[in-house]
């Protein structure tokens, strides 16, 4: 950006030049009249108060006009100096980033041996499997890294296969090591049939759909089987010494070849097969140095003169140059195969955090919202209904402001145990009868409890099983209170049935609630009561009488209602 501010030509478009001024003698109405139009176009209706019929008056509006120029060329270099600042501040941050990790899990790896520094992560890449059998079906996926090891078996096999039916087919036959060849054929045949069936009854055993073999016996076989196509291809320059220089060549090609094949065995520690091949280099040097095949084939070459400047140190030293990008390939394949790894464990992490994160935000919801109302607000995003038959509580500590105490760890313990009464009346709607009928719907100004029966199911009976809940509240109450030592707590009931709406309200905080006079009429009831009675009206005497005993209390005063008897319902009939 400040190179291209910088630019000539930009620097050109964003200077705009004075306007001039000239002393007019004399300015004609027409004139001025064009002057008030631009002064009021610039500077609305702050001109319109001015005369600019004199020529000092014009003189005035021009120069604002240009200083009004001025000021958005002020105004553009402030933006892009505004730009520059939070380009700025932007490039600080990723610089000044906590940790470079956020960018790239190499840090997350050893520079020399490319482990985890994380001991729980490199024991989980070396893990044979971690699936978990639940059912007989398997969960989650292989997180064994690279390619089967079976499959790194076989290419062994068909690189041994090839090595032998070139020199078959190149060589002189020997006896000796046609009998070394097909005993390595078949000890690596016996191998992958021990290899199958092993993992098959793994597979039996521990429901996993691709097992693999453990870390370490899994190391042991692969550096065997790393090491077995030169032992092929060495034997067969040991036991001749009758090898011409074609020959030599062939075989100068198969120990390049079985190099090449290190790069198998991806599962295995890199720096292992590499530590293996350059032994493997460093004894392939000394056997072309010593080598009688090897020092004719140079010395033959030497007196033909048909390499100028061969030496017998050149096949040495081209081994190890294509050992070197053996080795970078190795180092490359395994820091990918680990950054990989590294990356779906973390992923898997960052959604089984996801998971219970969002099972802990629907069982949250499942406390605040009914389930049947959480399932239509996934559906269509809003719920509203209106019910023709609900029972509607409240059920209020009356004396909490007597027991509540400021001064007491700042009003921390008098919540707590407040906490712990409600949380004693919440643990009632665990029971089946009440879990199917009743739905809480909030704690009210801190102490006054209100929960709604008839919402979820058209059933009659629900008003019964609300007159249960209630007494069964009056039974917590009086186990908390001989808990509770030197306080008792009181408390009011009031309840009443009729029509109700429900809905959820809000978007960022829904809340489930209910309206209409039903809930008017029982909160009254319970304002109205006397401390440990249940009081109703007559609507809901007619409903219950049938189970419970009632007792007549008189006529009250009701806000909003006037003067209506009300009633107490003692206890239910036997």
């Amino acid at each position: 950006i400040k190179s291209l501010v910088s630019r000539p030509e930009i620097q050109k478009i964003t200077e705009i030049p004075d306007i001039p001024v000239k002393e007019e003698p004399k300015a004609d109405i027409a004139e001025s009249e064009h002057i008030k139009e631009e002064g009021m176009a610039l500077f609305g209706e702050q001109v319109t108060s001015y005369d600019l019929k004199s020529p000092d008056d014009k003189q005035e509006t021009l120069q604002s006009k240009s200083s009004f120029q001025k000021g958005r060329t002020s105004f553009s270099e402030a933006i892009c100096t505004d730009r520059k600042v939070t380009d700025t501040e932007v490039m600080s941050q990723i610089e000044h980033t906590k940790s470079r990790s956020a960018f790239s899990a190499r840090d997350n790896l050893s520079v020399l041996t490319l482990q985890f520094h994380d001991n729980k992560k490199e024991a989980l890449y070396r893990q044979a499997t971690v699936l978990k059998c639940t059912e007989g079906n398997p969960e989650g996926a292989n997180k064994t890294p690279g390619m089967g090891f079976i499959t790194d078996v076989l290419i062994s096999l068909m690189c041994i296969t090839c090595c032998g039916v070139v020199i078959l087919l190149s060589l002189p036959l020997n006896k000796i090591w046609l009998a070394g060849f097909i005993s390595s054929l078949v000890l690596e045949c016996l191998l992958l049939l021990s290899l199958l069936i092993y993992l098959k009854k793994l597979r039996k055993i521990s429901c996993t759909t691709r097992p693999s073999v453990p870390w370490i016996p899994r190391n042991i076989i692969s550096a065997g089987l790393l090491l077995l196509p030169f032992l092929v291809i060495s034997l067969r320059v040991v036991v001749s010494s009758n090898l011409d220089c074609g020959d030599v060549d062939i075989l100068i090609c198969l120990y390049l070849a079985a190099l090449f094949h290190g790069i198998n065995f991806l599962q295995i520690l890199g720096l292992m097969k590499i530590a293996l091949l350059l032994a493997v280099a460093a004894c392939l040097s000394a056997v072309v140095c010593i080598s009688q095949p090897f020092i004719s084939c140079y010395n033959t070459k030497q007196s033909k003169e048909e390499v100028s400047g061969y030496q017998i140190w050149d096949i040495p030293i081209s081994l190890f140059l294509f050992l070197k990008l053996v080795c970078m390939v190795i180092r490359t394949f395994e820091l990918r195969i680990r950054l990989n790894f590294s990356s779906s464990i973390d992923a898997e992490r960052d959604q089984e955090l996801h998971r219970k994160l969002r099972d802990q935000a629907y069982w949250l919801l499942e406390n605040l919202i009914p389930s049947h109302v959480l399932i239509e607000l996934k559906n269509s995003g809003s719920y509203h209904r209106d019910h023709q038959s609900v029972a509607v509580c409240f059920a209020s500590v009356v004396n909490f402001q007597d027991f509540f105490d400021a001064k007491w760890k700042h009003g921390h313990e008098s919540i707590r145990i407040l906490n712990e009464l409600i949380s004693d009346i919440d643990e009632l709607l665990n029971i089946d009868k009440y879990n199917k009928h009743i739905e809480k719907i909030k704690t009210a100004l801190g102490c006054t409890y209100m929960a709604a029966s008839g919402l979820v199911q058209d059933d009659p009976n629900h008003i019964f099983v609300m007159m249960e809940f209630l007494f069964d509240i009056k039974k917590v109450l009086d186990q908390f209170n001989r808990n509770t030592m030197g306080f008792e707590f009181q408390m009011k009931y009031g309840c009443h049935v009729g029509p109700v709406a429900s809905g959820v309200i809000g978007q960022s905080a829904p809340m489930f609630d209910i309206w209409g006079d039903t809930v008017n009429i029982a909160s009254r009831m319970m304002t109205t009561g006397i401390v440990g009675k249940i009081q109703v009206l007559k609507e809901t005497v007619d409903v219950i009488e049938s189970r419970y005993a009632v007792e007549k209390r008189g006529i009250v005063f009701v806000k909003g209602k006037g003067e209506i008897e009300t009633f107490f319902v003692t206890n239910p009939k036997l």
